[in-house]
């Protein structure tokens, strides 16, 4: 019996990892070339630090980055640019958003590093926010290939701002969860998009917190060993309540906008536009940006639905 649950364990785990595989692929193939070079410059980065990690001891290597720290915190130029570092990696594909909310923690402790990487939290999502729906049709193959969004879509058409919150809530990818917000041309405006990143002020102060504890135990070499382990436990505890939290709130996400989707479907017949031959809403504002390859050239301007009705 053990010999059967252990295979079927080893099973799941062979098939949830080519699954991961298969999707990175996907993702990656999706990619342009500026996003491929620089997926493929954060893994030399990742690498580089790994490597520098294993020859210099970590405490070293944390001692340097706390002595970095206080010189950016004497900086009074230093929460621009966390800010626009932040603003920065809310452009798909850029990644990192994470750590620089950490980083913030890192440098001006929880109070004010909280502050700081809300502000630059609330200014990448409205600069991304803007530029983003302005080049929807850059995006158009990557948005018509994930699933999950138009279940999502199409509850934040019917729930409006409460979704919205919740969503942003979810550990989705900071960057791809502004994408889609952006795709949102009639359900989703500037203000309620605000309005919903604002909701994820708690969830960064799990960032904050983690990278002032961490500053903490880097900067005092003198440390008692009680309170290297009450540091060490505080950040365990504030990663693992913070991925709890959000998987949690993801799975609620997804069961609602598939309880949602289904109850449309169940009475779309009795729906007066359906009757009429009108496609839902949410189907028409991101269809809107969908081009036609047998109609216009992928490499022309897009057109606007105005300049489609003067034609």
């Amino acid at each position: 019996m053990f010999s059967i649950s252990n295979s079927d364990c080893l099973q799941t785990i062979r098939y949830q990892a080519e699954q991961a595989y298969s999707n990175f692929q996907d993702w990656y193939r999706n990619l342009t070339p500026i996003g491929r070079r620089l997926v493929g410059l954060y893994a030399i980065l990742n690498i580089l630090l790994i490597g520098t990690l294993l020859i210099v001891s970590p405490s070293r290597v944390f001692r340097a980055l706390a002595s970095w720290a206080i010189e950016l915190r004497m900086s009074s130029l230093g929460p621009i640019y966390l800010i626009i570092l932040l603003t920065v990696s809310s452009f798909p594909p850029v990644i990192g958003f994470g750590t620089l909310s950490t980083l913030c923690g890192f440098t001006y402790g929880w109070f004010w590093g909280w502050i700081v990487a809300t502000i630059g939290c609330l200014s990448g999502s409205a600069v991304s926010f803007l530029v983003l729906r302005r080049n929807l049709p850059r995006f158009q193959q990557w948005l018509a290939k994930q699933k999950s969004f138009a279940a999502l879509r199409q509850a934040v058409g019917l729930k409006g701002l409460p979704l919205i919150c919740l969503i942003r809530l979810c550990p989705f990818p900071f960057t791809y969860s502004n994408l889609f917000f952006a795709s949102l041309t009639t359900s989703c405006t500037l203000t309620q998009f605000l309005i919903g990143t604002l909701a994820t002020a708690p969830k960064l102060l799990l960032h904050v917190f983690i990278g002032s504890r961490v500053f903490q135990l880097s900067s005092a070499p003198g440390l008692d060993r009680l309170t290297i382990i009450l540091n060490i436990i505080y950040i365990i505890c504030s990663a693992i309540l913070g991925g709890s939290v959000s998987l949690y709130l993801y799975k609620a996400t997804m069961a609602q906008a598939g309880a949602i989707s289904l109850e449309d479907d169940s009475r779309g017949p009795l729906l007066p536009n359906e009757e009429a031959g009108v496609p839902p809403q949410w189907q028409v504002e991101f269809e809107e940006f969908v081009v036609d390859e047998d109609d216009e050239d992928l490499n022309d301007p897009p057109t606007t639905p105005l300049a489609r009705q003067g034609s």
